[in-house]
């Protein structure tokens, strides 16, 4: 298995990527709150714009794990201002999303990725990285744990009635 530096020039090939992390977390929480999981189409629409938003900040990579010329995941890394209440470094590096193929999941490639993001972060100077987890997903809430990451704060959701 290879890593790949890449950055906007390959969105366009995440989206099967993609639609299988959307699968995935749609398995697993198929409501947040009471709100039904999107489509597959739908949910890739709304995030390529994210990605080319994302992308376009000075700094923001995406790595690409590869196996005999396979995209076998991927990591999109973005970078954002640092804490304001708590001292940390100028920027805080976010990792938008850590995508492993189901087939590969459990080979050591989500490491290896967290890794390399890791090592490229600490090259530019950015002493932290944090990301999002459903909280649904306790085997990704353990894989970032045994890396050492720790819950920082918590998204709270409820929906309410809208009138109009």
């Amino acid at each position: 298995m290879t890593i790949r530096h890449a950055g906007r020039e390959v969105v366009s090939e995440l989206e099967p990527l993609y639609a299988t992390l959307h699968e995935h977390q749609a398995s697993i929480a198929p409501t947040l709150a009471g709100m039904p999981a999107r489509s597959s189409d739908e949910s890739w629409r709304r995030r390529r714009a994210e990605y080319d938003r994302w992308l376009a900040t000075p700094g923001a990579f995406v790595l690409l794990a590869e196996r005999a010329g396979k995209t076998v995941g991927y990591a999109l890394v973005s970078l954002a201002d640092g804490f304001q209440g708590w001292t940390s470094g100028e920027q805080v590096a976010d990792v938008l999303d850590l995508v492993v193929v189901p087939e590969e999941r459990g080979h050591g490639i989500g490491s290896a990725l967290m890794n390399a993001v890791e090592r490229d972060l600490a090259a530019a100077g950015i002493a932290e990285v944090r990301l999002r987890v459903i909280a649904a997903n306790a085997q990704a809430l353990q894989f970032y744990a045994a890396r050492g990451m720790m819950p920082i704060s918590q998204t709270l959701l409820r929906r309410i009635n809208v009138t109009g």
